[in-house]
């Protein structure tokens, strides 16, 4: 168990601000997911530690946003 616990621990990201990212792609990529309806200059506090960060949206789509659905359907399976 406690093996377990420490390569579930290893996957998760914080930022010394103790601020987790939801999926970090690789040391450049990483992705937050935030389903709602809007989303505020707080969601975007751990953008500094990437080259390319983006946020997975219910509905909102610009340069740094992308909803879900879009972003599902145009990843390579």
């Amino acid at each position: 168990m406690q093996h377990l616990k420490q390569h579930v621990l290893d996957d998760i990201y914080f930022t010394k601000i103790k601020k987790e990212t939801d999926f970090v792609l690789n040391s450049r990529d990483a992705l937050e997911v935030k389903y709602q309806n809007s989303v505020s200059k707080e969601d975007f506090i751990n953008k500094r530690y990437f080259k390319n960060f983006k946020i997975l949206s219910k509905d909102i789509f610009d340069k740094d946003n992308i909803p879900v659905y879009v972003y599902l359907f145009s990843e390579k399976t």
